[in-house]
């Protein structure tokens, strides 16, 4: 719980410092959901195509610097849930061809890092569009967050050697060898 109250309060730091460039100006009185399609009509291109080592974030609210930190925290949430797929998908390869059952354990760990990983990286742009919510003027934000994923796998096979090296178990020792292994064709 301390660790989220941490995140917030680093995001909304964030938010509060970034640039407001990329507004759209248009607001239509009738209805959200014709503010959406304005909004939408104007975006950038990487708002609706975002490349294989970036994500798309999205908030609302009636407070600006509010919806910037829901959306930064949607893209930091999105782009670490999908790095850690794919970590994942090595972690349990590795498990099935080496009979072993410590994927929990290192997916736990691998987690982490990426969490703590995405969590230091800024916004890369944002996308902001006045909103109706609860019939009031609010604002939706998008933000785009990247991250090179090369420093992801570097991160995850650092933690993967420490935890190598204060085991004393053998198999854990192959199976941590394994996956550190294929993490690099995991991601090309």
């Amino acid at each position: 719980m301390k660790k989220l109250s941490y995140l917030f309060l680093v995001l909304f730091v964030v938010a509060c410092g970034a640039s407001s460039s990329g507004v759209s100006t248009k607001l239509v009185q009738d209805a959200s959901q014709d503010n959406a399609k304005n909004c939408l009509a104007d975006a950038p291109k990487w708002f609706s195509n975002p490349g294989n080592n970036e994500a798309v974030g999205t908030g609302e609210s009636r407070d600006l610097a509010f919806s910037r930190t829901k959306a930064e925290t949607d893209a930091r949430i999105k782009l670490a849930n999908s790095i850690n797929v794919q970590v994942n998908n090595v972690i349990n390869a590795v498990e099935r061809e080496n009979g072993t059952a410590f994927a929990r354990e290192v997916s736990q760990v691998s987690e982490t890092v990426v969490s703590e990983l995405i969590q230091g990286m800024t916004i890369d742009k944002y996308y902001l569009c006045p909103k109706m919510v609860g019939g009031v003027q609010g604002y939706q934000s998008f933000a785009l967050v990247a991250v090179d994923l090369k420093d992801a796998v570097t991160a995850v096979k650092a933690e993967l050697a420490r935890k190598k090296e204060a085991s004393n178990n053998s198999s854990l020792d192959n199976f941590l060898d394994g996956v550190s292994d294929q993490l690099d064709s995991a991601f090309e």
